[in-house]
């Protein structure tokens, strides 16, 4: 994968599938934000570690959360049910973003962001 704008979906070996590549391609640019990770990020992941977010093995999913926060994202979306797209997890990064003062972010699938946008039409 050549295209620069697929890095911030590959994790070590893992490849995301290619309708997940496709939909990231197709983004307008002006839709997609790279927020680097600066000590504020890092400060807001070791928050997520230390809250019980997320466990110590889990640093790169710690930072995707933080950089989003940091970046004022409104949403994520994700394939990563283990560690983001999971209730618990959402509750407890949303409390201690509040704790932080950043804003909640609503994290979905892909499959329930298509829902929420069908319903919007």
């Amino acid at each position: 994968m050549a295209d620069s704008r697929l890095q911030p979906l590959q994790t070590g070996e893992v490849v995301p599938p290619a309708e997940v590549r496709r939909v990231w391609l197709d983004l307008p640019g002006q839709q997609v934000e790279e927020v680097p990770l600066t000590e504020e990020v890092e400060h807001l992941a070791k928050a997520y570690v230390d809250g019980g977010a997320l466990g110590e093995a889990s640093p790169d999913d710690a930072r995707h959360v933080a950089a989003a926060a940091v970046g004022e994202a409104e949403v994520i979306v994700s394939w990563n049910f283990q560690h983001i797209v999971n209730r618990r997890r959402i509750q407890l990064y949303n409390a201690i973003n509040a704790i932080q003062g950043y804003r909640v972010i609503d994290i979905y699938s892909p499959r329930e962001m298509g829902e929420r946008h069908e319903q919007d039409l």
